[in-house]
């Protein structure tokens, strides 16, 4: 199985995601990026958390072509592989519908940087990204527009979305 270390890696960052609170049933995302080969291991659409499996796991080039997986990727998929080649750094992206974030994107409150754990991710208030239909180039287009000064935002009624290497 073509990266399967990666695909366990992914399995068990949506596990703990699920049993954080930070997503529910099927909702939110992440992807990790093979650094030898720019392959993306991505969470596949519809499939909740609890039965994910790394063979459900799909691999899709930069493009979203899939390369191997019986699994559709995530709808997300357009904004993931934007923000991977706009930022060769990157190798993580996480995008999880957590309550207090989800609401203040919502209330369109900025979340501001009080505490040194988040000083670590952010310089400033952690921007609201405008409302873009999720799964749309459009989105991925304003997401790197916003991560151009952070490696967090708020995407506007939807919720967090954080990059990493």
């Amino acid at each position: 199985m073509l990266l399967e270390d990666i695909r366990e890696e992914l399995v068990f960052y949506g596990k703990q995601m699920i049993h954080s609170g930070l997503v529910m049933h099927t909702g939110g995302n992440l992807s990790i990026r093979d650094p030898k080969s720019g392959l993306i291991v991505i969470k596949p659409s519809s499939l909740p958390y609890e039965t994910i499996t790394p063979e459900d796991v799909p691999v899709i080039d930069q493009d979203g072509k899939v390369i191997e997986g019986k699994h559709k990727a995530s709808s997300e998929w357009p904004m993931h592989t934007l923000i991977y080649r706009n930022k060769p750094h990157v190798m993580s992206v996480v995008h999880t519908h957590s309550i207090y974030a989800t609401a203040c994107s919502i209330a369109d409150i900025e979340i501001p940087i009080i505490q040194t754990g988040l000083a670590i991710h952010s310089s400033q208030s952690i921007k609201i990204v405008p409302f873009e239909i999720p799964g749309s180039i459009e989105l991925g287009e304003k997401v790197i527009e916003f991560l151009s000064e952070s490696n967090v935002v708020l995407l506007k009624n939807h919720g967090p979305l954080a990059i990493g290497a």
